[in-house]
């Protein structure tokens, strides 16, 4: 499934909403602290292609896999 929309709530909190129109506000710093500074996250966007949060443009996760094994 795809992500669609994303808020930066800052401090590693994001809301995210997928193709399906399903909403997770969800804290992020746990997975990926250790990757991304906190000065990054304000880079957080939507790549169009995969459908997955990536930071500075050449860093991808895909969260939404780990939110539904959740």
């Amino acid at each position: 499934m795809k992500l669609k929309k994303l808020i930066n709530k800052g401090d590693f909190e994001f809301v995210l909403e997928f193709e399906n129109h399903q909403l997770f506000e969800i804290n992020l710093k746990e997975l990926i602290s250790e990757k991304i500074k906190k000065r990054e996250l304000q880079t957080a966007k939507i790549d169009e292609e995969w459908g997955c949060l990536e930071f500075n443009e050449h860093v991808r996760h895909q969260f939404h896999r780990l939110l539904m094994q959740a």
